[in-house]
């Protein structure tokens, strides 16, 4: 019982950002009352999702030695396709439509940065 202590002591203190996450959801879960209802949980894990996706791509960007600080405005020029094309095409072609703008524009500053980065060097 007490290495069992011990190990989730050391745990807490070793995964300091997941604790702090922890300790945050709970406190929020006590102050607000509607923190838990299933439409927050919801909208939560959406968000989460979308920036989950968004920050595993930088990951790689990062490690390739890049850092693009233009990918928060094509998230955000997808959304809004997706939104603006939703009531006109149906919610497949608007996401279909946001998947290839989110390409051509990660395209185009692909090629962009390509350039300058050779002149420069």
């Amino acid at each position: 019982m007490l290495t069992a202590v011990i190990n989730v002591k050391n745990f807490i203190f070793k995964e300091k950002t997941f604790s702090s996450a922890v300790f945050i959801f709970i406190l929020v879960s006590i102050i607000a009352p509607f923190f838990l209802s299933m439409n927050n949980l919801m909208n939560l894990s959406i968000q989460l999702g979308v920036y989950g996706i968004v920050a595993l791509g930088m990951t790689f960007a990062i490690i390739g030695g890049e850092f693009d600080l233009s990918v928060g405005s094509q998230l955000s020029l997808a959304c809004v396709l997706t939104v603006g094309l939703q009531p006109v095409t149906g919610l497949i072609p608007a996401v279909f439509a946001a998947v290839i703008s989110g390409l051509i524009m990660g395209t185009i500053t692909t090629v962009i940065l390509s350039k300058f980065k050779s002149i420069t060097s």
